[in-house]
């Protein structure tokens, strides 16, 4: 199974923020980042 999380960080009613978001690959063995941070 393949689970995307998502965050925004931004001020209540702002204009700007940023949205990030993580793709996992979920198995019986664990669970595995599909898009490592660099």
């Amino acid at each position: 199974m393949t689970i995307c999380v998502e965050t925004y960080i931004g001020e209540v009613g702002g204009k700007e923020g940023v949205k990030l978001e993580d793709q996992y690959r979920v198995t019986s063995n664990g669970s595995n980042n599909s898009v490592p941070f660099l």
